[in-house]
């Protein structure tokens, strides 16, 4: 019995096809970013891992930022609102979010296992809003 789920390169042709579609669903999402006033630039790039077992994530590289989207998530229909998911990730880590703030999260998992933990979580989060 044929798979019921076909492959990403069957659903939208040749590779051509799917880095068009990438490319098209990261201009629309940075463009719907834009407009609802969090603009977080162009400095993202948008990858495929064709073996990436969950939707995507997102890694920072210095000012810029990588979006890893799996190859299942190109052809599902969902691809701009993940993008609109990761990029919101993008917009917090840029505007030094407490919830992206790497000191703070740092700091935070330094503290697990220790009676601090909780309270240094809620002193950080206290004084940064």
């Amino acid at each position: 019995m044929a798979s019921a789920r076909a492959s990403t390169s069957q659903r939208l042709g040749s590779s051509q096809d799917v880095e068009e579609a990438v490319r098209k669903a990261r201009q629309a999402a940075i463009e719907m970013m834009r407009k609802a006033g969090y603009d977080i630039g162009t400095k993202v790039k948008v990858v495929v891992d064709p073996n990436l077992p969950f939707m995507g994530y997102t890694m920072p590289q210095g000012g810029n930022f990588t979006i890893v989207v799996s190859g299942g998530a190109v052809g599902s229909g969902l691809l701009e609102g993940l993008l609109i998911h990761e990029m919101s990730h993008v917009y917090r880590i840029q505007t030094n979010h407490p919830s992206h703030n790497g000191q703070i999260l740092e700091e935070a998992v330094d503290n697990l296992g220790t009676r601090r933990f909780c309270a240094t979580i809620n002193r950080k989060l206290s004084t940064t809003y």
